[in-house]
């Protein structure tokens, strides 16, 4: 039976083999074949269940091994499904040179539609011989099956005709204009009411470039907008090149619960500040957040792992989805083209932006800005304010994203004495919102605690204050140090949210 459908129906076990060898042998090709090769694709049942489980450890950042994969599938008693070991390992004999891998993907790939287009081809004799539709009907039947057996479905879905586009834009609108009137924000809100009001929160299918010089307070801010949004409940997922999963959690526990960062380093927390410390990541207990330490990774790799969080997340009846990834600059391009680097992080952040369409979530995309402009301060002041042209190693960068985000501030010695317990003062920290292909460009501030790695909304005094300090014609002027405000000491002692 088995070899009569093998006959009936196209396919080639060889090349199927192959790619699962070559996997085996190099995983970064599974990076490159899964952006096109389904689990369905293949003819052999077990040759699905081995590739659906490489796909499972590779989006878990496990290494795709023999001993791992058996292990898999011992654990999820598919293992006797697939053959045995032996068979496991004999895939790789059937790899002559891993560089073919892709082919023999396409290869693969071009079977699986050949046996659809018989199924489908076979259903349409049935159909057609039954006579159960009429003429017109039946055509549109047999396109329609033509078109999902050759992969043309989804191009089809894109194409809309004027009057449904027209109506579904007049229907949004309406919902825009509720929501606003409501107070609420159309996209995924930030937690940070000025600049919510400024973009219009994190709209789906967007990317967005957060960008600062050093050592200012990028990657803290991204953590923090996670923590707003997982603790909402919409799902979100933060990959960092820099740091490990450990100290990210370190990081928010301190924001939540407004415990020194650097207390708890050094291990000189209170008691008081460690029950706050454990009553934050008690909070944190059971939202959909996710931490990825992922050095090195392309964005192929990336990809692939928000395709499977996202089809974790949307299995459980969640529509909204927010990525952060920290940072581009350090990001890898698997590329044996002689590339300069510019040329690798510009396909990096087109690679991104086609990504996340796709995935339909929204992207912040952490970056850093060049040094230069810090040499334009001979009097020790701050430098000039960022622009778009100061992005680091690209200037594609912007022209990907929708939306670029630069974060500007006043530098503050954490190490001056005289601080005490309290730590230093907060500090304004402007958000230059440089690009906005849904609303307007401008600058909104908020106020960056140091100490325990938060950031708050300024009130419309604090907010007047600043900018009579700063001066409009974008001068700066040096804030003045001191002790922390009974206003600061209040919000870092109030009872947890």
């Amino acid at each position: 039976m088995a070899d009569r459908l093998a006959r009936q129906y196209p396919n080639n076990m060889d090349a199927e083999r192959a790619v699962l060898g070559a996997v085996l042998l190099d995983n970064e090709v599974i990076g490159e074949v899964s952006r096109f090769l389904k689990v369905e694709d293949f003819y052999h049942p077990g040759h699905q269940i081995i590739y659906d489980t490489m796909l499972k450890l590779y989006a878990s950042s496990k290494t795709v091994e023999l001993t791992l994969l058996v292990d898999r599938l011992r654990c999820q008693g598919k293992l006797d499904q697939v053959g045995n070991y032996v068979y496991l390992a004999n895939l790789e004999q059937f790899v002559i040179s891993t560089s073919a891998a892709v082919e023999h993907a396409r290869l693969v790939q071009e079977k699986s539609i050949l046996r659809r287009l018989a199924a489908a081809a076979e259903n349409i004799l049935t159909e057609t011989s039954e006579e159960r539709y009429d003429i017109l009907d039946q055509v549109e039947r047999a396109q329609k099956a033509i078109y999902d057996a050759t992969g043309c479905a989804g191009s089809k879905r894109r194409m809309q005709s004027i009057d449904s586009v027209v109506e579904c834009t007049v229907v949004e609108a309406y919902e825009r204009a509720e929501r606003f009137r409501a107070g609420i924000s159309n996209g995924t809100s930030t937690g940070f009411c000025d600049l919510d009001k400024l973009v219009g929160g994190l709209e789906p299918k967007t990317m967005t470039i957060l960008a600062a010089r050093p050592s200012l307070g990028k990657s803290a801010f991204a953590l923090d907008i996670m923590r707003q949004i997982g603790k909402r409940g919409v799902p979100c997922a933060f990959n960092t090149l820099e740091m490990g999963n450990t100290d990210l959690s370190r990081r928010m526990q301190c924001s939540e619960g407004r415990v020194s960062y650097r207390r708890i380093v050094r291990g000189e927390a209170s008691d008081d500040e460690l029950h706050r410390f454990q009553q934050a990541g008690g909070a944190m207990l059971g939202k959909p957040m996710v931490f990825a330490e992922t050095p090195g990774i392309s964005a192929v790799e990336w990809l692939n792992q928000a395709r499977w969080l996202k089809y974790l997340w949307a299995s459980e009846g969640h529509t909204e989805f927010v990525f952060i990834l920290d940072g581009l600059w350090l990001m890898t391009h698997p590329s044996n083209k002689g590339w300069l680097r510019t040329q690798e992080i510009g396909e990096t952040t087109r690679m991104l932006k086609q990504g996340i369409v796709e995935l339909e979530g929204s992207l912040i995309l952490v970056h850093q800005l060049n040094r230069n402009k810090e040499h334009l301060n001979p009097k020790g002041d701050r430098p000039p304010r960022p622009s778009m042209s100061d992005l680091r190693d690209t200037g594609a960068a912007e022209q990907d994203a929708d939306d670029v985000w630069l974060l500007d501030r006043e530098r503050v010695d954490n190490s001056r004495q005289g601080w005490g317990l309290e730590g230093p003062p907060p500090v304004p920290m402007e958000i230059i919102c440089a690009k906005g292909r849904n609303h307007e460009i401008g600058t909104c501030l908020v106020e960056y605690d140091l100490h325990v790695q938060r950031f708050f909304d300024m009130t419309p005094s604090m907010v007047a204050t600043y900018w009579g300090e700063q001066g409009r014609n974008g001068s700066t002027a040096k804030t003045s140090g001191g002790s922390p405000t009974d206003w600061t000491k209040a919000y870092r002692n109030q009872p947890l949210d």
